[in-house]
């Protein structure tokens, strides 16, 4: 990593960091609450699946958007549907809008990561690239790893309502930071 760019470097990381706790903090919450509004299985399954088919499309969008427009703003537009997406699932009961709501989470999440990843790129010259970008891949599974234990631990007292909040605020978190790395 070039000196001038250590600083924004992992900045990026922390904050992709971030938004991923935001996603990981899901994955517990998410079902329990399509199971606790009555959902038979069948349909728990269509609305986390969702996710699957959204990220299969979202991904190359992401992708020519961040080239086209910046990489902070499709993070920015990630960071934006992420919260919107977990937030707005304490809102209603309707299966249609919980799958739209899966899919903004999926849009988030792909937005985000493809154009975080996109950005650090940038910041390292090409030699030191790989490594950079492993180092970078790193975040997410420290998020992986530890969020749906914590957040499982946290659920008797900060609800399920609670958790989904919590997600829109880390990914509110990790889109501020991303904010402060250059373009």
């Amino acid at each position: 990593i070039i000196a001038s760019h250590e600083r924004a470097y992992w900045t990026a990381w922390v904050a992709t960091l971030a938004f991923f706790v935001g996603y990981y903090t899901l994955l517990v919450p998410v079902p329990l609450y399509l199971h606790q509004i009555g959902l038979p299985d069948w349909l728990i399954g269509v609305i986390l699946g969702a996710f699957g088919v959204a990220s299969l499309i979202g991904r190359p969008l992401a992708g020519t958007t961040a080239d086209t427009y910046g990489r902070r703003k499709v993070i920015l537009f990630g960071t934006f549907s992420l919260m919107v997406g977990a937030i707005g699932f304490s809102f209603t009961t309707s299966p249609a809008l919980l799958f739209g709501l899966r899919l903004l989470q999926a849009g988030g999440y792909v937005a985000f990561t493809t154009a975080s990843t996109a950005l650090v790129t940038d910041l390292v010259p090409a030699a030191r690239r790989a490594s950079a970008v492993a180092i970078f891949g790193i975040a997410a599974n420290v998020a992986m790893t530890m969020t749906p234990a914590i957040i499982s631990a946290l659920m008797p007292v900060i609800s399920l309502t609670g958790a989904l909040w919590l997600s829109g605020a880390f990914a509110a978190l990790g889109g501020l930071l991303a904010f402060g790395v250059p373009d």
